[in-house]
């Protein structure tokens, strides 16, 4: 497992190990024969401007920058509901999920505790033609 040297905040490097645990599994550039894709790992916006819009704009915005440079996959992980929502309705498929449930510590307890409807990470990919 990698491990995080960047930052001193524990619940980043919790985040950030599970992104890493699970991009690092599913080897996307021999799945995809691609040896560059554009990836998306965290999107956030702020409580204030919620609701209207701005992350589904940002993830959008995303999409065309990898297509004007000519990346054949975008990546995204979603780690919310809300943005799983997002990347679906912009024609993202899920490619791997894992619950949050089911990814444990070394003790065998949950690792994140997380409020509904948020349940899961989605490794969710675009194929861009």
């Amino acid at each position: 497992m990698r491990k995080i040297h960047k930052s001193t905040d524990e619940k980043f490097k919790k985040i950030f190990t599970i992104l890493y645990t699970v991009s690092d599994d599913l080897d996307l550039f021999s799945t995809y024969q691609v040896d560059c894709l554009l990836e998306c790992r965290i999107i956030s916006v702020s409580d204030k401007a919620r609701g209207r819009g701005l992350a589904r704009e940002l993830m959008k915005r995303s999409i065309e920058i990898a297509n004007e440079h000519n990346f054949r996959v975008f990546k995204v992980d979603a780690t919310g509901a809300f943005s799983q929502r997002i990347c679906s309705s912009l024609g993202l498929r899920v490619l791997h999920k894992v619950r949050y449930a089911e990814y444990l510590n070394p003790s065998g307890k949950p690792v994140f505790s997380v409020s509904p409807p948020h349940d899961s990470l989605c490794v969710m990919v675009l194929e861009i033609p």
